[in-house]
């Protein structure tokens, strides 16, 4: 399900939910379902508008996709220090 097999790479970017969806080979209701579950990588808003960011996203894939808590303390070790186009 969370395979990241969709592939296209996220860079330091701000990914929206189809660009999410994209990436993790889902639909646009499975990452909603899964960012309320505590399944994804936490989001910003900005705005009205929900993003990820890229990298963060791509690392968490990396690390075999781990619920909330695992990747809350998995990247408080390892810190994000990527450049972010906005």
């Amino acid at each position: 399900m969370l395979n990241g097999s969709g592939g296209r790479a996220a860079g330091g970017r701000l990914l929206n939910v189809d660009e999410v969806a994209e990436m993790l080979d889902i639909d646009r209701s499975t990452v909603y379902r899964h960012r309320r579950a505590g399944r994804l990588p936490l989001p910003i808003k900005i705005g009205k508008r929900v993003l990820w960011i890229g990298d963060e996203v791509k690392r968490w894939l990396e690390a075999g996709a781990p619920n909330l808590r695992r990747w809350g303390q998995m990247s408080q070790s390892k810190p994000w220090h990527g450049k972010m186009t906005i």
